[in-house]
């Protein structure tokens, strides 16, 4: 008796999943699976950022793309941010002492 060759077939559907990062939702097509993995990754970022799946083509490639290029921005953004934080700090920093100069010289 001859029997049906076995054919193993993903339970692959169309989901929209959120990104923090890019704060919108993004189509992708996930297995079951893969939904755990990125519940248990903490996020879909956390999981494209960490997963070895995420090879350098596809759907999956393409986000982690554009979610590396928002957090560059960040941290351009925060870089600058501090940097001009420290700029004002200096300039009340170097204006109080003249202050209290001028202080002292009116008390004498």
């Amino acid at each position: 008796m001859k029997t049906t060759k076995r054919k193993f077939k993903p339970n692959v559907f169309k989901k929209r999943v959120y990104s923090e990062i890019l704060n919108e939702m993004i189509q992708f097509h996930l297995t079951t699976s893969t939904l755990r993995s990125i519940d248990k990754a903490g996020g879909l970022d956390n999981y494209l950022m960490k997963s070895r799946h995420v090879t350098n083509e596809g759907e999956g490639y393409d986000a982690k793309k554009r979610i590396m290029k928002v957090m560059k921005k960040q941290k351009k953004m925060e870089a600058l941010a501090a940097a001009e934080q420290a700029d004002e700090e200096i300039k009340q920093d170097s204006e109080a002492p003249e202050e209290g100069k001028s202080r002292k010289d009116d008390d004498k």
